[in-house]
């Protein structure tokens, strides 16, 4: 069942990113994701990381990190929002890795700055494999984001 209802869980969301694929005004804007990353760490954090999103959908978070200095980010989407986010980040793709992908599929040997996961992991039904993939491709002092 587990299985059934990621794939579910996966394919609702790609609807959802390919239906609504811009990211306008403040709901794109560095000074949400400001608000969203200021009770846990600074935006300035940011700047120049290497930094991993997990469940990027249609990149509207990548390109709040890359506005915000971020040196690369590496966008992980297990859904059919692949082609959006790649469309959305593709003025940018050399400073992006997109990869069609769960969170728990993180490249070994990274060794990133931060990781977020912004309203992603309630959704997974069992998200402990995402969360160990993560730590395993954080550098020491490396940090892991999680916003529910």
């Amino acid at each position: 069942m587990t299985d059934e209802l990621e794939m579910r869980t996966v394919a609702d969301f790609g609807e959802q990113w390919t239906a609504f694929r811009d990211n306008p005004d403040y709901y794109g804007s560095s000074d949400l994701l400001d608000d969203i990353f200021s009770p846990l760490l600074p935006l300035r954090a940011v700047t120049g990381a290497s930094i991993a999103e997990i469940g990027a959908g249609t990149g509207r978070i990548v390109n709040m990190l890359l506005d915000s200095g971020a040196a690369h980010v590496y966008a992980i989407e297990p859904s059919a929002a692949i082609d959006v986010l790649r469309s959305n980040t593709r003025p940018r793709a050399d400073r992006v890795t997109c990869i069609h992908g769960r969170g728990d599929e993180l490249p070994a040997g990274l060794e990133l700055d931060l990781i977020i996961a912004i309203g992603v992991l309630h959704h997974i039904p069992d998200p402990r494999p995402a969360v160990k993939a993560a730590f395993s491709v954080l550098k020491p002092g490396g940090r892991f984001l999680v916003w529910l």
